[in-house]
């Protein structure tokens, strides 16, 4: 009995004492924090300053395109069952500007649609403007596809003006 008294007297005391009605520190009203435009009574508080802006960092230009080279050689190849269609294809590259442009057929596997093959990135702006001007989606890199220069190969897609 005399260990289990005082147990029981200090297990109520600890559970009342977490009690908001039987806190000592409780003055009858809870503590809020200060408003924003009241000052902190805490002196170690730091006032608010304005969030600084962030600097700004200079972002470097993108190195310009490749140059265009319309003397670049084109190679137009017809993958298609339809004649005439590698020679209406150069004849709209030239009339784009294009200076060395061959029409020929293909003899490997027909693609599923037309594309445009480049060599090296300096191709590219070049190989662009071929796509565009024929009105074909696909433009791939490939030293193997376009040894020297800009290979096209044109598929039953492709639609002759």
């Amino acid at each position: 009995m005399l260990v289990v008294f005082p147990a029981l007297a200090y297990a109520a005391v600890t559970v009342l004492s977490d009690w908001d009605g039987l806190s000592s520190s409780d003055s009858g009203t809870e503590a809020q924090p200060p408003a924003d435009d009241e000052p902190a009574d805490d002196p170690t508080q730091a006032e608010e300053t304005p969030a600084a802006t962030p600097t700004e960092t200079a972002t470097p230009e993108p190195p310009p395109p490749p140059p265009l080279d319309q003397a670049r050689p084109v190679d137009v190849f017809n993958a298609t069952n339809r004649s005439g269609l590698a020679g209406n294809a150069s004849d709209r590259l030239e009339a784009a500007g294009f200076t060395d442009v061959s029409a020929l057929n293909w003899d490997g596997d027909d693609p599923a649609a037309s594309v445009v093959y480049y060599a090296t990135a300096n191709d590219i702006t070049t190989a662009q403007l071929v796509a565009q001007t024929l009105g074909i989606a696909q433009v791939v890199e490939s030293a193997t596809d376009a040894p020297e220069g800009i290979v096209v190969v044109l598929a039953t897609d492709y639609q002759a003006t």
